[in-house]
């Protein structure tokens, strides 16, 4: 696999994975499982680095207008420990943020526990796929230099 499809790859799941995070925490909401003040606070801290990420593979797509006629960024090759990594970060994280959510809906652990562990999760996480996801999309330009 090339460097473009792996990050089409990664792209389409940071996308995806991010929006039905969210449609989940409402219909959670919803089925009561958060309470106001729950679901207004659970929000305040996801939707900060949530919106990082996404502006990356947003800017990527809006910038792939432009890539159309370079084609030698397609065949950039895809470094496999690049690849572990990423993926092992990026899957991760988006896991422990599920499980957290759900197990809080459900009355396994408590808000204030996910709050906390949801600071350190994003911490820990966010440094290091921040980095990752500034590399995978940064411009074409950039990329073909």
């Amino acid at each position: 696999m090339n460097f473009s499809n792996y990050r089409n790859r990664v792209g389409r799941f940071i996308l995806f994975s991010n929006i039905i995070l969210f449609i989940l925490i409402i219909i959670l909401y919803g089925l009561k499982g958060f309470t106001d003040e729950e679901l207004t606070e659970l929000l305040k801290y996801l939707i900060p680095i949530k919106s990082i990420y996404l502006t990356a593979v947003v800017k990527f797509v809006i910038e792939k207008q432009k890539w159309n006629d370079k084609v030698e960024y397609k065949n950039l090759p895809l470094h496999p420990l690049f690849k572990t990594v990423a993926k092992g970060l990026i899957y991760s994280h988006i896991s422990i943020l599920y499980c957290l959510i759900l197990f809080t809906a459900f009355n396994v652990i408590s808000f204030i526990f996910l709050i906390n562990t949801l600071v350190v999760v994003e911490s820990l996480f966010g440094i290091y796929i921040g980095l990752i996801v500034a590399e995978m999309f940064k411009s074409v330009d950039m990329q073909i230099k």
